[in-house]
């Protein structure tokens, strides 16, 4: 089932292969004129009444090129950790200390991204710059449309009703849904389950994503289905598209594609319109296509470097609740000793309240393993 009508915000719906077809024919005439650029230094010397020498020398003064000093960096990415030797300002000796303290003081820079005010990383900027005359190993075949993704963190109804952007992708209309879903980690498909109390050196090598691979998208009334594991993967979507059917329901008609079988090309869609991730059964994030545009020269030309990460959100570790220091590991529950339940401990802490010299266990509590959000890319 489409979306409603449409509501403030939200584009018509937009067919993704008619986009780059129309869009690749304008280009095309556009690169047509670009070609006729010495007709057309011609013809405005002829309507300014000036020589072609006049021409070409306004072009040379007038140019982009004298926007640049050639001191700009070559790599973007260092940009705010240059500091000019010639300049004596109290400011900028302040400002490098205060870098070189965060680089060498991980407590305090944490305390720092706290309380910054931008939440947001924006990673294309801050990515290294690369030369374009290198050659490109493996270069993104033009025509080429490029779609912006943003993923919102997994929806807990119980901690806020409040929806917050997680990552920001650029992915290319060529590739399959399945690349946007491997781009994004999520702190659920690493979760390792039972309690570890007992034995916290027992193996933890078989994560949630390796035991449940099942996941679908859900775009303008279909789902695409994650089904390439042939032993593990369900299609999430059959229980919802059976429920559909009864006509009390009021929705769908539904249908069910594969994920791995569908490109972004394929798809029709609005943009601002709110989608649906599902994975791990019931870990539900928004997606959301933020744009739609041509690939240009300034983007990474290297197919190997899609889905691009074009921003991530900052977050906030979880602090052990005894050193306030280290990131927890353990998340203990009916515990005697813990201070709160649950608690979060990091392993030093636990062992040290919660075991005695021999290592054997201290009072009848669980141990989970847990895997903090900063650990995920």
């Amino acid at each position: 089932m489409a979306a409603p009508a449409r509501e403030e915000g939200i584009s018509e719906v937009i067919d993704v292969r008619e986009f780059l077809s129309e869009w690749s024919n304008i280009l095309e005439d556009c690169d047509t004129l670009e070609s006729q650029t010495e007709v057309g230094d011609g013809l405005i010397g002829q309507q300014m009444d000036i020589s072609q020498e006049m021409v070409e020398e306004l072009a040379t003064v007038c140019g982009t090129s004298t926007l640049a000093c050639g001191l700009e960096p070559v790599h973007l990415g260092n940009t705010f950790n240059l500091f000019p030797d010639e300049v004596d300002l109290v400011s900028v000796k302040f400002q490098k200390e205060h870098v070189e303290r965060r680089s060498k003081n991980p407590v305090f820079n944490e305390k720092v991204l706290r309380k910054m005010k931008y939440k947001f990383q924006d990673s294309m900027f801050l990515r290294n710059t690369k030369d374009l005359s290198e050659p490109v190993k493996n270069p993104v075949q033009r025509p080429e449309v490029i779609l912006n993704v943003k993923v919102y963190r997994p929806f807990v109804k119980k901690r806020s009703l409040r929806l917050m952007v997680d990552h920001e992708f650029m992915v290319l209309g060529t590739q399959c849904l399945t690349a946007l879903r491997d781009a994004y980690h999520c702190v659920a498909d690493y979760a390792v389950t039972g309690d570890f109390s007992e034995n916290l050196d027992l193996p933890k090598d078989v994560i949630a994503k390796d035991l449940f691979t099942s996941g679908f998208f859900y775009i303008e009334g279909t789902f695409y289905n994650d089904m390439r594991e042939p032993l593990t993967s369900r299609d999430y979507s059959e229980v919802i598209t059976e429920w559909a059917k009864n006509a009390k329901t009021g929705l769908g008609p539904f249908t069910s594609k594969k994920m791995e079988e569908t490109t972004f090309l394929d798809l029709s869609l609005r943009l601002g319109q709110p989608y649906l991730f599902l994975h791990q059964g019931d870990c539900e994030h928004l997606v959301v296509f933020s744009d739609i545009r041509m690939l240009r020269q300034d983007d990474p030309q290297d197919l190997a470097e899609y889905p691009v990460i074009a921003s991530k959100s900052q977050k906030r570790r979880q602090m052990c609740v005894a050193c306030q220091i280290h990131t927890a590991r353990w998340l203990i529950r009916n515990s005697y000793l813990a201070p709160e339940d649950p608690c979060f401990l990091c392993e030093p802490c636990l062992k040290a309240l919660h075991y005695d010299k021999e290592g054997n266990k201290v009072g009848n509590f669980q141990a989970y393993l847990y895997f903090d959000v900063n650990a995920v890319a």
